[in-house]
C-alpha cells in the first residue's frame, strides 16, 4: 500500500507505483468515488460517444469546419496527449 501526505494547499503527489498501476499521464483527469470513509481513484477516459456529445453544441461556432473534421481534430488532440478513446 502506498501513502501520500496532504499539503497545506490540499494537494498530494500520487506515488509512482499508483500512477503506473492506473496508467496515469500528465494532464489526465482523475475521478474519485467516495464510499463511506474510503475513496477510489481512477483515470477518467471518456468514450468517443461522450466526446461527440460534447462537441455537438460547439460545432456551430467553429467557422465552417464540418462535424467530422472537428471530431477527427479532437480525437487527434487526445491521442497526442496519450488518452485512449477506445474504452
Amino acid at each position: 500500500m502506498s501513502t501520500a501526505k496532504i499539503s497545506s494547499k490540499w494537494q498530494i503527489n500520487i506515488p509512482a507505483d499508483v500512477r503506473k498501476a492506473i496508467a496515469a499521464k500528465i494532464g489526465d483527469v482523475l475521478q474519485f468515488e467516495v464510499t463511506g470513509e474510503s475513496a477510489e481513484i481512477r483515470v477518467f477516459r471518456p468514450k468517443i460517444t461522450d466526446l461527440a456529445g460534447e462537441l455537438k453544441n460547439k460545432v456551430s461556432g467553429l467557422g465552417g469546419y464540418s462535424k467530422e473534421k472537428t471530431m477527427l481534430a479532437a480525437i487527434r488532440t487526445r491521442e497526442q496527449a496519450g488518452t485512449d478513446e477506445s474504452n
